[in-house]
């Protein structure tokens, strides 16, 4: 009988333990995931101003999107003049 009681009470113990971090956490979440908090709290602080790092984090995506762009637009040019026999050779038999 003594094992059933102590089984109980463990059991009790540990949803009482659950329910009261339940609790917890949805009123006061900062206790329980703080880095999720202070990321949340910064967004929404960079969402107030306007969001200016996001976007010259965008013009910079952009411009590095057109130097790439360039890049692979002078390889091609460069493989299909390479590939393409010059009218001196294609007179030739």
């Amino acid at each position: 009988m003594k094992k059933v009681q102590l089984v109980a009470l463990f059991v009790l113990t540990f949803i009482a333990g659950m329910a009261n971090g339940v609790m917890i956490s949805q009123q006061k979440p900062e206790l329980i995931i703080p880095e999720v908090m202070v990321a949340f709290n910064q967004c929404l602080l960079e969402i107030e101003k306007g969001c200016p790092m996001l976007l010259g984090y965008a013009k910079s995506l952009e411009a590095e999107n057109a130097r790439l762009n360039r890049v692979i637009k002078m390889r091609l040019v460069d493989v299909k003049t390479c590939s393409e026999p010059s009218p001196d050779q294609q007179a030739t038999p």
